[in-house]
Order: C-alpha cells, then structure tokens, then sequence
C-alpha cells in the first residue's frame, strides 16, 4: 500500500493517519489468518461429519450382521424344536401304529377261531400260512429308527411283489 500523503501543517494528524495505516494493515493481515482459519475449521468439521456418517453407516452394518446372526440363531432354534416335534410326532403315530397292527392280528386269529378248527391238513396248512402272513405284514415297527428307510411288509400287496396265499376251502 502506498503512504497517504500528509497533511503539511500538523505533524500529530499524520502520525495518526500513519498509525491508522498500520492497523488497517495489520487488520487486513489478520482478517486473511482469520479466513485461512475458518476454511481450515470447515474442512475440519467436514471431515468430521464425513467420519461421523462413515462410522454409523459401519455400525448399521454390523448391527445388520449381528442382528442377522441372531435371526439366524432363531430359525435354527425353531427348525431344531419343528424337527424335534415332528420326530415326536412320528415317534407317537408309529406306536399308535404298532398298537393297531398288534390288534389286527387279534382280529385275524379271533376270526379264523370262530371259523373253527380247518378239516383237512390241507387247510390246517393254508390257515398256518396265512396267519403267518398276517404276522408278518401287521408287525411291529421300530419305532426308535423313524426316518430310515425300511421296506415294508405290505410291499408283497403290490402288483408284481409274492401273492397272498390262498385261503383255506370249507
């Protein structure tokens, strides 16, 4: 900046003009640290609030992931229960099961009794025979190895498999 000129009659009137220069000076200096400063101070705050945002968008996605696990641990705990229920379930059906079967057989034998004894040893055989087959189609299940595979006596009523014996002639 260029010095101003001074007045020529009063000496105290330009030494105030001159120190008016030298604070308007130093103001101007210190008005630019002070922008300097407030551009540092807006970056800083700026990447505060972009760390901010940063660190809760982490923190969803873990509690995301964590809240995910747990619903994870949760349907695991519900299909644990359903598959112990349904093995319940079967465990209950197949001894109802093996209840009914043993009461079929009552039933067969109860019938060929009221029939009476057979007559020929032909039909003490036939009768021998089927009430065998009656015993093995109605026997019992192992309930305690529900879910495996197993073949069934009743596959010998499919077509193809041994026929049934023939029933006895009276």
């Amino acid at each position: 900046m260029t010095q101003p000129e001074r007045p020529a009659g009063n000496p105290a009137l330009g030494e105030l003009v001159k120190n008016l220069t030298g604070q308007v000076t130093n103001l101007a200096g210190e008005v630019s640290r002070l922008r300097r400063t407030v551009r540092w101070n807006w970056r800083v705050v700026l990447g505060d609030i972009l760390l901010t945002v940063g660190f809760a968008a982490a923190g969803g996605v873990a509690y995301h992931a964590s809240s995910s696990a747990d619903v994870a641990k949760q349907v695991s705990a519900v299909a644990k229960a359903d598959a112990m229920s349904a093995k319940r379930s079967q465990l209950a059906f197949c001894q109802a099961s093996n209840v009914s079967r043993a009461e079929s057989v009552k039933v067969w034998h109860r019938l060929f009794q009221l029939a009476g004894p057979p007559q020929s040893a032909e039909a003490k055989k036939l009768t021998a025979e089927f009430l065998r087959y009656v015993g093995t189609i109605y026997a019992p299940r192992n309930c305690e190895q529900i879910g495996q595979a197993t073949p069934s006596p009743a596959a010998s009523l499919i077509p193809g498999g041994p026929p049934l014996p023939p029933l006895p002639h009276h």
